[in-house]
């Protein structure tokens, strides 16, 4: 199995511009770590640790300290649990070895790392999976630095650090959280009197361990207008389903859905499964205890009905698609892309299809081994067999390469070969993220995806655009590449159909400007015609973009972002015109 090793660091450094906070990339499936204890006071292992850990203001005991900053993440959020283990964690003093547990210490080194430098105060490494699933942490302190434990002002203490509140900032490496460029979040990279976690950082392991999307229903309400459903996880872990009407705004039903022992992962809305003419909205969400799979469906309107379905346990989930019925048995589907990281073929992902109603149905769609998994499409027909395919975007272990492997979402019939078909990224295309399903871009019969990468040469967001089919022989063929300017990053992408009218399908595609953290949606063709919506600085965007139709009347499809006010976590759902930038634009604050 492959890892990777990251490493992260507070460093002092001059405050940046606003923006919001960042993600590392890693993740602890079941939102739990323990920490081993037992080297933090240890001075006789780690000579270089500060003090004798006697507990008072001289000389703090920094075994307490470390469990003083675990518990602010907790008072600010329930989504992570930390745990503790009095004995030793480094089997040798210093070195960071992965087979270790978890350990916290002073040293005047990263390990193997090498030196710290001259700004670095505490580094937090983590060794993870490149689809990001966390193994192994350790917290180092640099004994360089004069070290005490105190709230309040930084200023009032110099040159003394505080042991503290840096220990919350390395704890939130942990979990998975980067260095936002704004001194109002604990996560900033330069040490400051922010002292506990914030709003914008308990948003940020929202979007780690949490669910925050925006997703249309059909009309509910009898107005004709179909309504905009936000799936949330608050900080004390609650999953809550929040339906609106997209035209008035009006509240129509909030529901909430399994308990905290939960961490949701992804949503979608059913059209009516159980016959009572309401449709249903599904929730992705992991047991934390065991890390199995579950979906929770209600109905969005009437009694909410809920009901479970389990999926197999030992694989853990990534990504939700709703399926319409292909295996001719009468009942819709789920299909949720999961991986066995024990396979003994290594880390092997799957679609497990499963019926959304009626019957149990289970099968499982295998995909190639030894690659990490980041995305699910479900596109089409595209080999004229009939049968709607999955497209899972992947990349290799053994280059770091990124394609989309497109299977059909039932199995082979024994002895027909395999219905496989590989459509390759680019070559300067390091990093693979999203992929879209998008239609049929190019007008040539069969359907495109879209695949969101980073360009290796200049690290650059770009998309590509592929048709998922052999033509004349060749496979991705009449690729097009829609690059993004300099000083931006990927958001997210999302197949948005003919949203201008001119009968070719559109992709949006949300990024973010770093020097500011202003982000903006550029929605364009296939055939590359495109255009910018702005919007306003002070909010992060927290879901990908979800068309909900001509909502005011002007011929223009409606597109609606939930977004996240910075300075205290607030959500607002915002609906503007996806085709131009005309200022008809709507404001739905969701409920606190």
């Amino acid at each position: 199995m492959k890892a990777k090793l990251l490493i992260c660091a507070a460093t002092l450094l001059i405050s940046g511009p606003a923006s919001a906070w960042l993600l590392t990339g890693h993740y602890y499936p079941d939102a739990t770590i323990e920490f081993n204890l037992g080297d933090i006071c240890d001075g006789a292992r780690f000579p270089v640790t500060p003090g004798s850990c006697a507990g008072d203001a001289a000389n703090p005991n920094w075994e307490v300290e470390i469990v003083t900053a675990m518990s602010r993440w907790e008072t600010a959020t329930s989504l992570f649990n930390f745990t503790t283990n009095p004995a030793d964690g480094q089997a040798v003093p210093g070195i960071c070895d992965p087979v270790d547990p978890n350990s916290i210490f002073f040293d005047d080194t990263m390990c193997d790392a090498g030196a710290f430098g001259g700004t670095t105060l505490a580094v937090a490494r983590t060794l993870s999976f490149g689809s990001g699933e966390a193994v192994q942490s350790d917290v180092i302190f640099n004994t360089a630095w004069t070290w005490g434990a105190y709230d309040g002002a930084r200023a009032d203490m110099s040159p003394v650090q505080d042991f503290r509140r840096v220990a919350v900032h390395e704890l939130g490496h942990v979990m998975g959280l980067n260095h936002p460029p704004h001194t109002s979040a604990i996560m900033n990279a330069s040490v400051s009197d922010v002292i506990a976690p914030q709003p914008d950082d308990v948003n940020g392991l929202i979007a780690t361990y949490g669910v925050l999307t925006t997703l249309t229903s059909p009309d509910i309400n009898g107005n004709t207008v179909s309504e905009l459903v936000s799936v949330r996880t608050a900080a004390d872990g609650t999953i809550s389903g929040e339906v609106r009407d997209a035209d008035t705004g009006t509240l129509l039903r909030k529901m909430t859905f399994l308990t905290s022992e939960f961490s949701a992962r992804d949503a979608v809305v059913l059209p009516d499964q159980d016959g009572d003419l309401n449709p249903e909205l599904a929730v992705l969400a992991i047991r934390k205890s065991d890390e199995r799979a579950v979906v929770e469906i209600r109905n969005l309107a009437g009694a909410q009905a809920p009901r479970l379905i389990w999926f197999t346990a030992g694989l853990v989930p990534f990504r939700m698609q709703f399926l319409p019925d292909v295996d001719l048995d009468a009942n819709d589907e789920l299909a949720v892309l999961m991986t066995d990281y024990f396979n003994v073929m290594g880390a092997r992902h799957l679609v497990e299809v499963r019926n959304a109603f009626g019957l149990t149905a289970v099968r499982q769609i295998w995909f190639e081994p030894f690659t990490d998994a980041f995305d699910l499409a479900v596109i089409e027909d595209a080999d004229g067999d009939g049968v709607r395919e999955f497209a899972v975007l992947l990349s290799q272990w053994v280059d770091g390469k990124g394609y989309v492997e497109i299977r059909n979402a039932v199995l082979d019939a024994p002895g027909d070969p395999p219905s496989r078909r590989y459509v390759w990224a680019g070559p300067d295309m390091s990093v693979v993220m999203r992929i879209a399903a998008v239609g049929d871009a190019d007008d040539n019969g069969t359907p495109d995806v879209a695949i969101a990468s980073r360009r290796s040469s200049n690290g650059r967001p770009a998309v590509e655009v592929l048709n998922v089919v052999d033509v004349g022989g060749l496979v991705g063929v009449n690729r097009r590449t829609i690059d993004f300017v300099a000083g931006y990053r990927f958001e997210a992408i999302a197949g948005v159909g003919d949203a201008d009218g001119d009968l070719v399908p559109d992709v949006a595609v949300m990024t973010r400007r770093t020097s500011d953290g202003r982000f903006r949606l550029e929605v364009f063709n296939a055939s590359l015609a495109r255009r910018s919506i702005w919007y306003s600085s002070g909010f992060e965007p927290v879901a990908a973009v979800t068309v909900a139709g001509d909502i005011d009347g002007n011929a223009v499809p409606d597109a609606a972002v939930l977004l996240s006010r910075r300075t205290d976590g607030r959500m607002l759902l915002q609906q503007r015109n996806i085709s131009n930038n005309a200022p008809v634009t709507r404001n739905r604050w969701l409920s606190p």
